[in-house]
């Protein structure tokens, strides 16, 4: 069945509003991950140099190194191709970690907890600070009139 010409417009709009959407380019590929996890790309060199404390960092939150089962058919091409000989992705000094996304999730409600908290105390120490005679934030509300009567009617 061929498409109405509104409905080949409509679909041509869309299509451009698509190509319009801009999309930060990424040098690191994305991966869909297995089931219930998360992954993530963490420096573990830089210029050449192992940075072991930003790794040591990462696992204890409870990240892993992911690690290409080379043989398992259903695994994306693209990792077979990038992974080195014990099933690791490494691009750049960059290595491919997973976590269960339950644990993501804790951990990040326990910042936003820890954010909004820094928050609340940065507040309450900047309004202590106001003094009544140069207040922080000033309320009040000024009014100028021009050409009242208050002096006569000039007559």
């Amino acid at each position: 069945m061929a498409l109405s010409r509104e409905e080949q417009q409509r679909k041509y709009e869309e299509r451009n509003r698509l190509a319009r959407e801009y999309t930060p380019p990424s040098v690191l590929p994305t991966f869909k991950p297995p089931a219930g996890m998360v992954f993530k790309w963490v420096a573990t060199h830089v210029l050449g140099q192992q940075i072991p404390e930003n790794v040591a960092r990462n696992v204890k939150d409870g990240w892993r190194i992911y690690e290409v089962n080379l043989k398992d058919p259903s695994v994306d091409p693209e990792m077979k191709l990038l992974a080195d000989h014990k099933g690791h992705i490494v691009i750049g000094g960059s290595t491919l970690f997973m976590a269960p996304v339950e644990k993501i999730a804790r951990r990040d409600a326990y910042f936003e907890v820890q954010a909004q908290g820094q928050e609340e105390s940065v507040k309450a120490q900047f309004m202590r600070n106001s003094d009544a005679r140069m207040p922080l934030f000033s309320e009040s509300k000024s009014d100028t009139t021009r050409g009242s009567n208050k002096f006569g009617s000039g007559s």
